[in-house]
């Protein structure tokens, strides 16, 4: 996926092409006192230095954009200066300056409550991140940036920034190895660019969709995306489209074992790179690493050691030419500095002056000041008192909509909520069977909405049950009975919940049947033992629990059968005198040998 800040800076530059020459823009500079006229003027010879490929003249019109940003006190002048150096520093590789630009776009943002700023940083962030291997931080910060997409002018102010939200987060969860999650949020820009008629986005995500089926093994689905992906990427000139796009379907071959095909559109791949960019980066990395394993499977080994040397050769250059620009960016980095320090300075000396003007008049105005707080004392103490109890009230039902109310009332307490052993929970899992094959035949919307709907009842159920609600994982449901408060009724709960769970999507199935619409189907899992409960993490943070326990109930859902509940041995002695349960025998679990398995049949 390209980078965000440099669509957003390509699509600017583009708007730009009637721009006048360098000289005469640089001639206007110097007759205009005006800092925002001299911003705007600024990026005009930007966009020119870039067109003609001059780093130091580009680093100029950067430095003097900021500078005047920061003399106007345009907070969206300042947002857009960081976010242009954020973006020219990513271009050289130099992901921590780039960060750290983003980061400071993003403070601007957060101050002026410039909603489309704050979702265009932490979209760029998340790209920076991904691009640093960290796929946690770039999916953290896209999904910040998702929050924002339900505001329409932030939509209306970067038309693009939906599709790329999407389509990054679909891009993080491949890299997660979450083919399944990956297709939501695919399916999601696939509705946006479909929507926008946004050709751009289409051509990229056309690959993202192979790579996807190809991990769901739907070759069918992933070579029709592949080839399209090829055919409109070709024809409309969408250099980086094409080339990855090449690049994929030629793996995606080779995995196949179509050597010969995948060797074609390897060798495509690799010449239509050549043709079109100037440097080797990233991406010709992952062509000669496809090339070496396909010339390897066809025991062509001096051009396999030729493509693998040449990709470590690359992954030395890349390396080198990142220190390179490092180096060489020092003093351009001083120069973003002393602009920076230099506007301090004239703040501070302004303030300075003001202090002393303001000085006098604030002893005058002092007694007055004091007999007006006096008279509205009493009044603002109530009305403060109210909105002060109304928050706690908003703040606490926030907070026991996430965590257990024994955690929360301990958080709030403390300020912190201790991990607990448990010596007996019950933990649940469900997963649907078809999801994959669901998600083809309905429109994202209507696939997020069914999946909504439904975890929605579950968390009815088990609330009737005194089970607390874990985690959602793409399509699987996670609960457990027993905890936060230990009880002796968790085994018979978290059965009687699985039980309604199961009529539930029987009911649920006969219904989309009626209507001639796809319905799931769920295997439900369970297993008692001990486990570790706790909070996880510092933002966002989460209830969640550990344990060998958890891996076996796991394991009890993936061994199980849709539309059946199937239990452990160590939960059937549990319930046995409540429940009616027929024996699997000893079933092969993955990772656990052979574990006594139990369907449950009605209740007692």
């Amino acid at each position: 996926m390209k980078s965000a800040a440099a669509i957003f800076l390509l699509c600017f530059f583009r708007s730009l092409s009637f721009a006048q020459s360098i000289d005469s823009l640089l001639a206007e500079i110097s007759k205009t006192n005006d800092p925002e006229k001299k911003f705007e003027l600024w990026t005009y010879a930007a966009m020119g230095y870039q067109s003609q490929r001059n780093d130091s003249g580009f680093q100029l019109a950067l430095v003097q954009m900021l500078q005047n940003a920061m003399e106007s006190k345009n907070d969206t002048l300042i947002f857009n200066s960081y976010f242009f150096l954020g973006g020219y520093y990513e271009n050289k590789a130099d992901f921590n300056h780039s960060l750290e630009n983003h980061f400071k776009a993003l403070r601007v943002a957060e101050k002026g409550k410039m909603n489309a700023g704050i979702c265009l940083a932490n979209e760029q962030a998340a790209v920076v991140y991904k691009q640093l291997g960290n796929s946690e931080l770039a999916l953290y910060h896209l999904k910040i940036a998702e929050t924002y997409l339900s505001d329409s002018t932030v939509i209306s102010s970067v038309p693009w920034v939906e599709r790329a939200v999407y389509a990054n987060t679909a891009e993080i969860y491949l890299q997660l190895n979450k083919p399944d999650s990956a297709l939501i949020y695919a399916l999601l820009a696939d509705n946006v660019v479909d929507k926008k008629n946004d050709l751009f986005g289409y051509t990229q995500l056309l690959g993202i969709l192979g790579t996807i089926y190809s991990k769901l093994d739907k070759d069918s689905m992933a070579q029709f995306y592949f080839k399209k992906g090829i055919a409109i990427s070709d024809s409309t000139a969408q250099d980086i489209s094409l080339v990855s796009t090449l690049n994929g379907y030629s793996s995606f071959l080779l995995k196949r074992g179509e050597i010969q095909e995948a060797k074609k559109y390897g060798l495509e791949s690799l010449n239509e790179h050549r043709k079109r960019f100037d440097k080797y980066g990233t991406l010709s990395i992952e062509i000669a690493d496809v090339l070496a394993k396909i010339y390897s499977a066809t025991q062509q080994y001096d051009s396999a050691y030729y493509y693998a040397t040449w990709r470590d050769s690359q992954k030395d250059s890349v390396f080198n030419e990142q220190k390179l620009a490092a180096i060489n960016d020092l003093t351009f980095s001083e120069k973003i500095k002393g602009t920076e320090e230099k506007m301090k300075q004239q703040e501070y000396e302004i303030r300075q002056k003001q202090i002393q003007m303001y000085f006098l008049l604030a002893g005058l105005l002092l007694l007055a000041v004091v007999a007006y707080v006096s008279y509205r004392s009493f009044v603002n103490k109530k009305r403060d008192a109210l909105i002060i109890e109304k928050e706690k009230e908003r703040s606490d039902k926030l907070l026991l909509n996430i965590l257990p109310a024994e955690t929360a009332e301990e958080l709030k307490s403390t300020g912190t909520a201790e991990a607990k052993s448990f010596d007996e929970v019950t933990v649940m899992f469900t997963d649907f069977k078809n999801f994959t094959q669901a998600s083809e035949k309905m429109s994202a919307k209507e696939l997020v909405r069914e999946i909504n709907y439904i975890f929605s009842e579950f968390d009815k159920i088990i609330s009737k049950h005194n089970i607390e609600k874990i985690k959602t994982i793409g399509d699987s449901y996670m609960c457990a009975g027993g905890l936060p408060v230990a009880n002796k009724t968790n085994a018979t709960d978290v059965i009687s919940a699985s039980l309604e769970i199961q009529k539930f999507m029987k009911q649920l199935k006969e219904e989309r049947q009626q209507e001639n619409k796809h319905s799931f189907e769920i295997r439900i899992g369970c297993h008692t033992g001990p486990v570790v409960a706790g909070i996880v993490g510092i933002k966002k943070f989460a209830y969640d629990i550990w344990g060998d326990t958890v891996n076996i109930a796991s394991r009890m859902e993936s061994s199980g059968e849709q539309g059946k509940v199937n239990i452990s041995g160590t939960t059937h002695e549990l319930v046995k005198e409540k429940f009616s349960c027929t024996y699997r025998g000893k079933i092969q679990a993955k990772n656990k040998g052979e574990i006594d398995m139990y369907f449950v049949e009605a209740g007692g």
